[in-house]
C-alpha cells in the first residue's frame, strides 16, 4: 500500500490497534496503549511523528446498517439466477479490488469473510456487439470471461479502441458496467455477515 500497488485497506486489531496507509502515503497509527517508547525509536530512525486525535481513514462508530448476505438476499440471487438463467456475482474483498463469478443453479461460489457483494445481469456471450455498444465517451468496468472459465474485470475507457480491442479478443463473455453520476445500479448488494448473523464489515453502500 505504501508504493501505491495493490489493494486497499485498513489493518486493525478492533479497539486496540489500527495501521491506516492514506493516499498521501502517510501512515496513521493509533493504539489503546501509550506508545512513548515507539515515538522515540521512530523520530531516531530520521521519520517524523505527529500526534493526531485520529486517522482521517477512520470509517467512524457502527453500527452499520448494510444488508446482510443472509437466506433472504441468497434466495432472491436465486430467483434472479431462474428468471434470466445466471447472474455476475461481484466480491469486494478489500478497498479496490473485486473478484468475480458468474453464477447458475449449479453454482457454489467461495466467497471470503466480510465481503461487499454485488449482483449484476448475466455476461452476455455476444462479445463483438458488447465491445461495439462502448461509446467513446464509456467510463467504467470492462468484466470478461475466457475460454478456461476464468473472469476478471478492468476499468476501461472507450477512447482507447485499440487496446480494448485486444483485451476482448478471445473472451467467450462479457459485459460493461458504467460509472455513472448515479454511481453503480447493481440488481442487489448485501455484505456477508460473521457466523452469528451480524454485519460488522465496514463497507461504504
Amino acid at each position: 500500500m505504501l508504493r501505491d500497488n495493490g489493494a486497499w485497506c485498513r489493518l486493525e486489531a478492533e479497539d486496540r490497534f489500527f495501521v491506516h496507509v492514506g493516499y498521501d502515503q502517510y501512515l496513521y497509527i493509533g493504539s489503546d496503549q501509550p506508545c512513548g517508547h515507539a515515538v522515540a525509536l521512530t523520530t531516531a530512525n530520521g521519520l517524523f511523528a505527529e500526534p493526531l486525535d485520529g486517522s482521517p481513514y477512520d470509517p467512524g462508530d457502527g453500527p452499520y446498517e448494510s444488508r446482510p448476505a443472509d437466506a433472504a438476499f441468497w434466495a432472491e440471487v436465486a430467483a434472479l439466477v431462474a428468471q434470466g438463467g445466471g447472474v455476475l456475482l461481484e466480491e469486494q474483498v478489500v478497498g479496490n479490488h473485486s473478484r468475480w463469478h458468474r453464477l447458475t443453479a449449479d453454482t457454489v461460489p467461495d466467497l471470503g469473510p466480510r465481503a461487499l457483494l454485488h449482483v449484476w445481469p448475466d455476461l452476455s456471450t455476444d462479445v463483438p456487439a458488447v465491445l461495439h455498444t462502448m461509446s467513446p465517451t464509456f467510463t467504467g468496468w470492462a468484466v470478461l470471461e475466457h475460454a478456461d472459465g476464468g473472469i476478471h474485470g478492468f476499468h476501461a475507457d472507450g477512447d482507447d479502441r485499440a487496446a480494448l480491442a485486444e483485451a476482448f479478443a478471445g473472451a467467450r463473455a462479457a459485459i460493461l458496467l458504467p460509472h455513472t453520476t448515479d454511481g453503480h445500479n447493481p440488481l442487489l448488494v448485501a455484505v456477508r455477515p460473521d457466523d452469528d448473523g451480524i454485519v460488522r464489515a465496514r463497507w461504504t453502500i
